[in-house]
Protein backbone atom coordinates (compact mmCIF):
# COMPACT_ATOMS: atom_id res chain seq x y z
CA UNK A 1 0.00 0.00 0.00
CA UNK A 2 2.84 2.38 0.90
CA UNK A 3 4.60 1.51 -2.35
CA UNK A 4 1.54 2.36 -4.45
CA UNK A 5 1.13 5.66 -2.55
CA UNK A 6 4.79 6.45 -3.21
CA UNK A 7 4.35 5.55 -6.87
CA UNK A 8 1.32 7.84 -7.19
CA UNK A 9 3.18 10.67 -5.48
CA UNK A 10 6.19 10.22 -7.79
CA UNK A 11 3.98 10.16 -10.89
CA UNK A 12 2.22 13.31 -9.69
CA UNK A 13 5.54 15.03 -9.04
CA UNK A 14 6.91 14.06 -12.45
CA UNK A 15 3.79 15.23 -14.27
CA UNK A 16 3.87 18.58 -12.49
CA UNK A 17 7.48 19.11 -13.61
CA UNK A 18 6.61 18.67 -17.28
CA UNK A 19 7.69 21.80 -19.10
CA UNK A 20 5.06 23.90 -20.81
CA UNK A 21 5.15 23.21 -24.52
CA UNK A 22 6.86 19.85 -24.17
CA UNK A 23 5.36 17.07 -26.22
CA UNK A 24 3.89 13.99 -24.64
CA UNK A 25 4.42 10.60 -26.27
CA UNK A 26 0.87 10.76 -27.61
CA UNK A 27 1.45 14.18 -29.20
CA UNK A 28 4.74 13.01 -30.72
CA UNK A 29 3.12 9.89 -32.18
CA UNK A 30 0.23 11.98 -33.50
CA UNK A 31 2.59 14.33 -35.35
CA UNK A 32 4.33 11.33 -36.96
CA UNK A 33 1.09 9.67 -38.08
CA UNK A 34 0.55 9.73 -41.85
CA UNK A 35 -2.39 11.78 -43.14
CA UNK A 36 -4.24 12.19 -46.38
CA UNK A 37 -5.02 15.87 -46.83
CA UNK A 38 -6.53 18.33 -49.29
CA UNK A 39 -4.91 21.76 -49.41
CA UNK A 40 -6.52 24.63 -51.29
CA UNK A 41 -4.66 27.59 -52.79
CA UNK A 42 -6.16 30.74 -54.33
CA UNK A 43 -4.15 29.90 -57.45
CA UNK A 44 -0.97 28.08 -58.45
CA UNK A 45 0.14 28.85 -61.98
CA UNK A 46 2.62 27.12 -64.27
CA UNK A 47 5.56 28.94 -65.84
CA UNK A 48 9.05 30.32 -65.24
CA UNK A 49 7.71 33.73 -64.23
CA UNK A 50 5.80 32.28 -61.25
CA UNK A 51 8.54 32.36 -58.60
CA UNK A 52 6.24 32.03 -55.58
CA UNK A 53 4.72 28.84 -56.98
CA UNK A 54 8.20 27.43 -57.64
CA UNK A 55 9.27 28.19 -54.05
CA UNK A 56 6.13 26.52 -52.65
CA UNK A 57 6.65 23.43 -54.82
CA UNK A 58 10.35 23.22 -53.90
CA UNK A 59 9.41 23.32 -50.21
CA UNK A 60 7.53 20.04 -50.72
CA UNK A 61 10.65 18.15 -51.84
CA UNK A 62 11.27 15.12 -49.69
CA UNK A 63 8.38 15.67 -47.26
CA UNK A 64 5.15 15.81 -49.27
CA UNK A 65 3.92 13.34 -51.84
CA UNK A 66 0.78 13.52 -53.90
CA UNK A 67 -0.67 15.69 -56.64
CA UNK A 68 -1.13 19.42 -56.99
CA UNK A 69 -3.73 20.46 -59.52
CA UNK A 70 -2.47 23.75 -60.94
CA UNK A 71 -4.80 26.58 -61.85
CA UNK A 72 -7.00 29.13 -60.23
CA UNK A 73 -8.18 27.93 -57.79
CA UNK A 74 -5.72 25.13 -57.11
CA UNK A 75 -5.86 22.04 -54.87
CA UNK A 76 -3.29 19.55 -53.66
CA UNK A 77 -4.17 16.02 -52.58
CA UNK A 78 -1.27 14.84 -50.46
CA UNK A 79 0.09 12.22 -48.12
CA UNK A 80 2.39 13.40 -45.32
CA UNK A 81 2.89 13.35 -41.59
CA UNK A 82 1.07 16.08 -39.71
CA UNK A 83 4.42 17.64 -38.81
CA UNK A 84 5.61 17.69 -42.45
CA UNK A 85 2.28 18.98 -43.73
CA UNK A 86 2.26 21.89 -41.28
CA UNK A 87 5.90 22.64 -42.13
CA UNK A 88 5.10 22.72 -45.86
CA UNK A 89 2.10 24.98 -45.31
CA UNK A 90 4.30 27.37 -43.30
CA UNK A 91 6.90 27.36 -46.10
CA UNK A 92 4.20 28.02 -48.70
CA UNK A 93 2.98 30.98 -46.68
CA UNK A 94 6.54 32.35 -46.43
CA UNK A 95 6.81 32.03 -50.22
CA UNK A 96 3.61 34.06 -50.63
CA UNK A 97 1.37 31.12 -51.52
CA UNK A 98 -0.78 30.48 -48.47
CA UNK A 99 -2.52 27.13 -48.55
CA UNK A 100 -5.41 26.05 -46.37
CA UNK A 101 -5.86 22.43 -45.31
CA UNK A 102 -9.59 21.99 -45.92
CA UNK A 103 -9.75 18.23 -45.31
CA UNK A 104 -7.59 15.62 -43.63
CA UNK A 105 -7.87 12.14 -42.29
CA UNK A 106 -5.49 9.62 -40.81
CA UNK A 107 -4.12 7.04 -43.22
CA UNK A 108 -5.51 3.71 -42.10
CA UNK A 109 -3.97 0.26 -42.46
CA UNK A 110 -6.37 -0.66 -45.28
CA UNK A 111 -5.05 2.38 -47.18
CA UNK A 112 -1.63 0.75 -47.65
CA UNK A 113 -2.74 -0.75 -50.97
CA UNK A 114 -3.05 2.84 -52.23
CA UNK A 115 0.58 3.65 -51.39
CA UNK A 116 1.65 3.53 -55.03
CA UNK A 117 -0.97 6.13 -56.01
CA UNK A 118 1.26 9.01 -54.91
CA UNK A 119 4.72 7.90 -55.95
CA UNK A 120 7.45 9.58 -53.92
CA UNK A 121 7.02 13.31 -54.61
CA UNK A 122 4.51 16.09 -55.17
CA UNK A 123 3.53 15.78 -58.83
CA UNK A 124 2.36 18.86 -60.72
CA UNK A 125 -0.82 18.25 -62.69
CA UNK A 126 -1.38 20.51 -65.72
CA UNK A 127 -4.33 22.77 -66.35
CA UNK A 128 -7.56 21.28 -67.70
CA UNK A 129 -7.24 20.87 -71.46
CA UNK A 130 -8.70 23.71 -73.49
CA UNK A 131 -9.29 25.88 -70.41
CA UNK A 132 -7.02 28.82 -69.64
CA UNK A 133 -5.41 28.44 -66.23
CA UNK A 134 -8.26 26.31 -64.87
CA UNK A 135 -7.67 23.38 -62.55
CA UNK A 136 -8.41 19.92 -63.94
CA UNK A 137 -11.41 19.25 -61.68
CA UNK A 138 -12.16 15.91 -63.32
CA UNK A 139 -8.74 14.48 -62.43
CA UNK A 140 -8.98 16.03 -58.95
CA UNK A 141 -12.33 14.39 -58.26
CA UNK A 142 -11.05 11.04 -59.56
CA UNK A 143 -8.16 11.22 -57.08
CA UNK A 144 -10.53 12.02 -54.21
CA UNK A 145 -12.65 9.03 -55.22
CA UNK A 146 -9.60 6.74 -55.28
CA UNK A 147 -8.80 7.74 -51.72
CA UNK A 148 -12.41 7.49 -50.48
CA UNK A 149 -12.48 11.22 -49.78
CA UNK A 150 -16.06 12.46 -50.24
CA UNK A 151 -16.88 15.35 -52.56
CA UNK A 152 -17.93 17.96 -51.74
CA UNK A 153 -15.44 17.87 -48.90
CA UNK A 154 -17.02 17.51 -45.46
CA UNK A 155 -16.23 20.00 -42.73
CA UNK A 156 -13.08 19.05 -40.93
CA UNK A 157 -11.47 20.21 -37.67
CA UNK A 158 -8.65 22.71 -38.07
CA UNK A 159 -5.28 20.98 -38.37
CA UNK A 160 -2.79 22.40 -35.87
Amino acid sequence: KELSMLQLQLEKELSSKTKVGSKTAKETNESKRTLYAVVEFHHMLIGNSHKKEAAALNAADGIIKGFIYMGGPSCAVVEATKEDLLSWLADCKKAGKEGVCTYWRTKEEHDNERASVFGNKLTVMPYASGKDNKMDTKAYRQMLEQLDIPFPLPECPYLQ
